[in-house]
């Protein structure tokens, strides 16, 4: 039985903005990362999710955030609302980093304004 490859279009465009601010093509991510020049190919061409090693080599390798890549992966769940929102307005292109800031700030003042009491 074949496992079934896991796709993301999120981490596929992380992987190729890492490489794009670094001036680097595949091959280059590839020796960075430690991985081999297939599986690198697959990941930035493709979107397709690595085994969590894989994915950790890659993280070191291009100097990205763990967490973030383990949470778009699917290998971790966001542990609260706001690391969820976080995540979601990240993959949105249409949001600037300061747009992002201020939604969750937002979504943080209306949390903190019907806190359920104990």
């Amino acid at each position: 039985m074949k496992a079934q490859l896991i796709c993301s279009e999120e981490f596929q465009s992380i992987l190729r903005e890492a490489m794009a601010q670094r001036g680097i093509g595949i091959s280059a991510a590839a020796y960075k990362c430690g991985v081999s020049y297939e599986w690198m190919r697959k990941m930035v061409q493709m979107g397709h999710i690595p085994s969590q090693e894989v994915l950790a080599l890659v993280a070191k390798g291009l100097d990205l955030d763990l967490g973030r890549l383990r949470l778009i992966a699917g290998y971790d769940k966001p542990r609260d609302l706001i690391e969820l929102a976080d995540l979601a307005l990240r993959a949105d292109p249409d949001i600037s980093d300061e747009g992002r800031k201020q939604i969750l700030d937002l979504i943080r003042e209306v949390k903190a304004l019907h806190r359920k009491s104990p």
